[in-house]
Protein backbone atom coordinates (compact mmCIF):
# COMPACT_ATOMS: atom_id res chain seq x y z
CA UNK A 1 0.00 0.00 0.00
CA UNK A 2 1.50 3.43 -0.96
CA UNK A 3 1.44 6.48 0.89
CA UNK A 4 -1.53 8.01 -1.00
CA UNK A 5 -3.41 4.96 -0.30
CA UNK A 6 -2.93 5.36 3.42
CA UNK A 7 -3.89 8.72 3.55
CA UNK A 8 -0.39 10.26 4.41
CA UNK A 9 -0.36 12.42 1.83
CA UNK A 10 -3.29 13.57 -0.55
CA UNK A 11 -3.77 11.97 -3.53
CA UNK A 12 -1.48 13.97 -6.75
CA UNK A 13 0.64 16.04 -4.47
CA UNK A 14 4.30 16.12 -6.15
CA UNK A 15 7.86 15.83 -5.09
CA UNK A 16 9.27 19.08 -6.56
CA UNK A 17 13.32 19.34 -7.25
CA UNK A 18 14.72 22.37 -8.51
CA UNK A 19 17.59 21.01 -10.91
CA UNK A 20 17.78 17.89 -12.88
CA UNK A 21 20.42 15.81 -10.88
CA UNK A 22 17.27 15.77 -8.13
CA UNK A 23 16.54 12.72 -10.84
CA UNK A 24 17.98 10.61 -7.84
CA UNK A 25 14.98 11.43 -5.62
CA UNK A 26 12.23 11.01 -8.04
CA UNK A 27 14.45 7.38 -8.76
CA UNK A 28 14.67 6.28 -5.50
CA UNK A 29 11.57 7.95 -3.55
CA UNK A 30 8.86 9.14 -5.86
CA UNK A 31 9.27 5.95 -8.51
CA UNK A 32 8.87 3.16 -5.68
CA UNK A 33 5.74 5.15 -4.23
CA UNK A 34 4.04 6.20 -7.42
CA UNK A 35 4.42 9.78 -7.25
CA UNK A 36 5.15 12.42 -9.99
CA UNK A 37 8.51 14.58 -9.63
CA UNK A 38 8.07 18.45 -11.10
CA UNK A 39 10.93 20.46 -11.92
CA UNK A 40 10.68 24.14 -9.93
CA UNK A 41 13.78 26.18 -11.06
CA UNK A 42 15.64 27.88 -13.22
CA UNK A 43 14.99 26.41 -17.33
CA UNK A 44 19.13 25.98 -17.56
CA UNK A 45 19.04 23.81 -14.56
CA UNK A 46 15.45 22.16 -14.83
CA UNK A 47 16.90 20.20 -18.25
CA UNK A 48 14.06 17.38 -19.18
CA UNK A 49 12.03 18.37 -16.31
CA UNK A 50 10.90 21.37 -17.92
CA UNK A 51 9.03 19.05 -21.15
CA UNK A 52 8.53 16.85 -18.13
CA UNK A 53 6.40 19.47 -16.72
CA UNK A 54 3.99 19.33 -19.51
CA UNK A 55 3.63 15.67 -19.61
CA UNK A 56 2.99 15.61 -15.45
CA UNK A 57 1.56 18.94 -14.90
CA UNK A 58 -2.47 17.67 -15.67
CA UNK A 59 -1.81 14.47 -13.22
CA UNK A 60 -0.77 16.78 -10.41
CA UNK A 61 -2.56 18.70 -7.87
CA UNK A 62 0.29 21.45 -6.87
CA UNK A 63 -1.72 23.31 -4.21
CA UNK A 64 0.91 21.70 -1.98
CA UNK A 65 4.21 19.79 -2.59
CA UNK A 66 7.02 17.88 -1.33
CA UNK A 67 10.85 18.44 -1.54
CA UNK A 68 13.15 15.79 0.09
CA UNK A 69 17.12 17.10 0.29
CA UNK A 70 20.02 15.01 0.61
CA UNK A 71 22.20 15.72 2.85
CA UNK A 72 25.18 16.65 0.86
CA UNK A 73 23.14 18.75 -1.64
CA UNK A 74 21.36 21.06 1.49
CA UNK A 75 20.11 24.38 -0.15
CA UNK A 76 17.52 27.06 1.50
CA UNK A 77 14.54 25.31 0.85
CA UNK A 78 12.69 28.91 1.51
CA UNK A 79 14.52 31.00 -0.53
CA UNK A 80 14.72 28.28 -3.75
CA UNK A 81 10.84 27.87 -3.99
CA UNK A 82 10.13 31.24 -2.94
CA UNK A 83 8.27 31.42 -6.49
CA UNK A 84 6.72 29.06 -6.41
CA UNK A 85 5.33 28.03 -2.59
CA UNK A 86 4.35 31.06 0.20
CA UNK A 87 4.74 28.49 2.82
CA UNK A 88 7.42 25.64 4.13
CA UNK A 89 7.85 24.07 6.61
CA UNK A 90 10.20 21.00 7.79
CA UNK A 91 8.38 17.35 8.04
CA UNK A 92 10.94 14.68 9.18
CA UNK A 93 14.62 13.99 8.35
CA UNK A 94 15.18 10.17 7.06
CA UNK A 95 18.38 8.55 8.06
CA UNK A 96 19.66 6.13 6.30
CA UNK A 97 22.29 3.01 7.58
CA UNK A 98 25.12 0.80 5.92
CA UNK A 99 26.40 -1.81 8.38
CA UNK A 100 24.20 -0.64 11.10
CA UNK A 101 25.64 3.17 10.87
CA UNK A 102 24.23 5.97 10.22
CA UNK A 103 25.32 6.78 6.38
CA UNK A 104 23.27 9.65 5.05
CA UNK A 105 20.28 12.19 5.62
CA UNK A 106 17.31 13.07 3.82
CA UNK A 107 15.55 16.10 4.70
CA UNK A 108 11.65 16.06 3.62
CA UNK A 109 9.52 19.59 3.79
CA UNK A 110 6.09 20.34 3.13
CA UNK A 111 5.37 23.25 0.91
CA UNK A 112 1.95 24.99 0.00
CA UNK A 113 0.44 27.92 -1.16
CA UNK A 114 1.03 27.61 -4.44
CA UNK A 115 1.48 30.69 -6.96
CA UNK A 116 1.02 29.01 -10.24
CA UNK A 117 4.23 29.73 -11.79
CA UNK A 118 5.15 26.32 -13.38
CA UNK A 119 8.40 26.46 -15.70
CA UNK A 120 7.51 24.62 -18.88
CA UNK A 121 8.82 24.55 -22.69
CA UNK A 122 7.35 27.26 -25.10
Amino acid sequence: MDLEQRNIIPHHTPVVGYRWWDSHIEYYFCRPSNIKMIGLGDVMDLHEYVWMNRLRKDSVNMQQAFCIIPSDGFYNVRRVYANYYSHVDSVTNIQTCRVNEPAHNFYVYHLWGWKGNMPMEQ
